[in-house]
């Protein structure tokens, strides 16, 4: 009997080592990945960006090593101009670069290098902080082609639309500021960000589990998808997707859709994101045009009258300020040149990606 308690602090106090030994593992394997993202691993808090980033550089060191194109300009032979395709999944699916760099080189003499940096669910927002991305990494493009997808310019709540698509584990200090800059609500996300730096190992689990095992995620939670994109940056629909019914796509998209342009007000945040994108590019030197991609007759007529008319007015109001193109394509193609009214099928995207280069980018930028 005397013998008992003496087991027992002996159990407790193997019992508190052992929780003191768990939590500092916890603790340090927490602190070992925040380091690691910031310093070695930074694919892990971004990797669609990240993904693209260093496919994009791949692509301009590659063409820097080419044979020169004899210059018909006065750009110096032999370094490619870079030409930037920021979007959403309509620019990921309807642009075919290489189509778009093949004929660029042969009609100006010039290398050229086309790349697709669209993601899926973006918007201006997601477009200003990746070209602001890019810039603070020294890509320079010399002509960036910005998609602007009209649902995504509007909003009903403190942030606009796009804000669901805006995963705050995603970003970066300067990617808060910058929001902050264009009167993003930030104040919610600061907490959320924080958290995301010191229990990476929870926030960041997706982005892990992409990296080493993806087939065990559904799609709509991998992270790795940039991974799946040609060396243009392009995505290409699946064969699950194609074989879909039109009419069972055009429905889904009607789901989606539908209810943002019923109600649709342009949001004051999209709109401030999209000129911060126009200034960036006048600071650095960028050439820039504003692209509306094609849709379908169904999609065209889910706008209420009031809608188009407040985005065309914006647009003019922008084009007038910036002095910069807006290329609208929204009647280039008809509905079954679409997979779901608004992306676009493999078939009709080289068709509409040489129509592009012939009557937008040739004429905007390529005159001399």
């Amino acid at each position: 009997m005397s013998r008992r308690p003496g087991r027992r602090h002996g159990l407790h106090r193997r019992c508190r080592c052992s929780l003191a030994w768990a939590a500092a593992i916890a603790i340090g394997l927490q602190a070992g990945l925040a380091v690691t993202l910031d310093r070695g691993l930074v694919v892990l808090r971004n990797g669609p960006f990240h993904d693209k980033y260093q496919r994009l550089c791949q692509r301009l060191e590659g063409a820097a090593r080419a044979e020169p194109l004899a210059s018909r300009g006065p750009w110096r032979a032999g370094v490619p101009e870079p030409v930037l395709i920021l979007g959403s999944s309509r620019s990921a699916y309807g642009f075919r670069s290489g189509v778009m760099e093949e004929r660029l080189a042969a009609e100006t003499g010039r290398p050229v290098v086309v790349y697709n940096f669209s993601m899926y669910g973006a918007g201006p927002t997601m477009h200003l902080l990746n070209l602001r991305r890019l810039v603070q990494r020294g890509v320079r493009p010399s002509v960036v082609l910005v998609e602007v997808l009209p649902p995504l310019l509007g909003g009903s709540g403190p942030e606009p639309t796009e804000g669901r698509w805006l995963y705050t584990h995603r970003l970066d200090r300067d990617d808060l500021l910058t929001l902050e800059a264009i009167g993003f609500p930030t104040e919610p996300r600061w907490p959320v960000w924080r958290w995301s730096f010191w229990v990476p190992w929870y926030t960041q689990r997706f982005a892990i589990l992409s990296r080493l095992y993806p087939t065990l995620l559904p799609w709509s939670c991998r992270e790795d998808w940039a991974l799946d994109t040609d060396a243009w940056g392009d995505s290409h629909l699946v064969a699950s997707a194609l074989a879909t019914r039109r009419d069972e796509a055009i429905g889904r998209t009607y789901g989606e859709y539908h209810a943002l342009l019923s109600d649709f007000q342009l949001h004051a945040v999209s709109v401030a994101a999209l000129r911060a994108i126009l200034g960036l590019c006048r600071e650095e030197g960028i050439s820039v045009a504003l692209v509306l991609m094609p849709e379908g007759p169904a999609f065209r007529s889910w706008y209420p009258a009031s809608a188009w008319a407040a985005i065309q007015a914006m647009l003019s109001e922008v084009q007038r300020d910036y002095g910069v193109p807006v290329v609208s394509t929204r009647d280039w193609l008809t509905e079954e040149d679409f997979l779901d009214s608004h992306h676009i099928l493999p078939s009709s995207a080289q068709r509409f990606s040489d129509r592009f280069v012939r009557e937008a980018l040739l004429p905007a930028f390529y005159r001399y």
